[in-house]
């Protein structure tokens, strides 16, 4: 076997085993306002501000378990939204309870979503597969509406699943060494 050979070998070798433990590049992505996951990840929240004299109830668009509360909610407060598979859109609802008893539902995402047919929700990606989602909980027709977006916000985090090589992955490189140190040996011989 050629030295030109046993490079191309021992390159194979190390190609595939980059490939075998290389992780996802990016967790979330954002797409026309809303967050989907691209891979199989944990997600968690942290609520990183509050600024509204309403009660805001944050929750998923599917349940009515309440994620952080605008009047019992400390800052910093973290929740695990647990594992989201990959493909699945992310859409929160805030529930909005006015001291006159008027209450809203206000959900990430398009604007179609809402009744005003207003955007509630911002996200702005900080990178490193951070996102703050940000909210207005007022709405478009009300004469108090700001369009401040600071009403709750928090910082949405994944966290990606770290890739396990398939079985025939680690085959495939224990073949390339092997054949690679086969070569070797071979070499010494002559």
């Amino acid at each position: 076997m050629t030295h030109g050979l046993k490079k191309t070998a021992a390159t194979a070798a190390w190609a595939l085993l980059a490939i075998a433990v290389a992780p996802s590049a990016q967790a979330l992505t954002l797409q026309g306002g809303s967050l989907f996951a691209t891979a199989d990840e944990e997600i968690t929240i942290t609520l990183s501000g509050i600024s509204t004299a309403y009660r805001d109830r944050l929750t998923l668009a599917d349940s009515d378990d309440v994620l952080f509360d605008s009047q019992q909610s400390a800052l910093g407060a973290n929740r695990s939204l647990g594992m989201m598979p990959s493909g699945r859109e992310l859409v929160f609802r805030l529930n909005v309870r006015e001291p006159d008893g008027d209450s809203y539902a206000w959900f990430s995402g398009p604007a179609s979503r809402n009744a005003d047919n207003t955007q509630h929700a911002r996200i702005l990606d900080l990178g490193g597969n951070r996102w703050r989602l940000s909210w207005e909980d007022l709405s478009l027709f009300d004469p108090l509406f700001d369009g401040d977006f600071n009403d709750l916000m928090f910082i949405v985090e994944s966290r990606p699943i770290p890739v396990i090589p398939e079985p025939a992955t680690l085959s495939l490189v224990g073949l390339g060494l092997g054949a690679t140190g086969w070569v070797r040996r071979r070499r010494k011989r002559r």
